[in-house]
């Protein structure tokens, strides 16, 4: 596959698009027209069925990536963003005097 630039841009752009023609979709509804899209692009595609279908199975990897890639730098961003305890905070069970 060949470099892909996404950008925040780039996902509201496509979002806008769909919700043109389906207003109120939500985020799975929009998913699910981009699937449907690149199913139908490939579909009307050229090419013999055993080959479109192994394009399918390299794009179906290619966004198992993407996702799998997105997904490790959300969590990475969460765990950085995360409240770290002070290096130098005590711990331990204080009694009060008598």
């Amino acid at each position: 596959m060949s470099d892909i630039q996404l950008s925040g841009e780039l996902m509201h752009d496509v979002q806008d698009a769909v919700r043109k023609h389906a207003p109120d979709a939500d985020m799975g509804e929009v998913m699910q027209y981009l699937a449907a899209v690149m199913g139908y692009m490939l579909g009307n595609h050229t090419s013999d069925l055993a080959v479109k279908s192994d394009y399918m199975d390299q794009l179906n990897g290619f966004a198992r990536q993407v996702m799998e890639e997105s997904h490790e730098r959300v969590q990475q961003h969460q765990q950085a963003a995360a409240p770290k305890p002070a290096s130098n905070d005590a711990f331990g069970y204080w009694t009060p005097s008598r």
